[in-house]
């Protein structure tokens, strides 16, 4: 699963794109393979998600429209006609959204592979610091589509387990 953030503008004040590669292993284990945020232009993050794609060997994209609209998974597919592209809206809140995620780590079914120094980052620090919190939003949307009844306990869960 690639999962993408995506930043609409390109400005120095804009937020960063983000995207997630994570898998779910044979074990049933979930496994992040790797993050990075960039500012760039749209057809730019969308040649990279598509490239980190082809490169994981990925099943589907999953990208968040709610600044971008139709716009985002136009970009991606003006890139690659036929790319498996699902679009979602974020409508709860990032804490709401992260719960699940965080529960899933702090059963410890969630893995990285390699250092991820920026989402990790994020992660210590999140929901207190949301300001830049790209990373986290689009490692959300990757466990959540590859964990799709995973639901919430009702308590508000944070990464404050995770390790390095």
């Amino acid at each position: 699963m690639v999962a993408v953030d995506p930043a609409v503008s390109t400005n120095a004040t804009s937020d960063f794109t983000a995207i997630t590669v994570a898998g779910l292993g044979f074990d049933g284990e979930f496994y992040v393979l790797h993050s990075e945020h960039l500012k760039t232009s749209p057809s730019v993050w969308a040649t990279r998600a598509l490239d980190l794609f082809d490169q994981y060997q990925a099943d589907k994209i999953i990208a968040e429209k709610n600044n971008g609209g139709d716009m985002v998974e136009h970009t991606i597919r003006t890139v690659r006609r036929n790319a498996p592209v699902k679009t979602i809206h974020a409508s709860r809140g990032k804490k709401v959204r992260a719960e699940p995620v965080a529960a899933l780590y702090e059963q410890g079914k969630v893995h990285h592979v390699g250092i991820h120094r920026d989402l990790e980052d994020e992660m210590v620090v999140f929901p207190t610091a949301s300001e830049h919190d790209d990373l986290v939003d689009s490692l959300v949307y990757a466990l959540t589509e590859l964990n799709p009844t995973a639901t919430g306990s009702g308590e508000l869960l944070t990464f404050s387990r995770f390790t390095r």
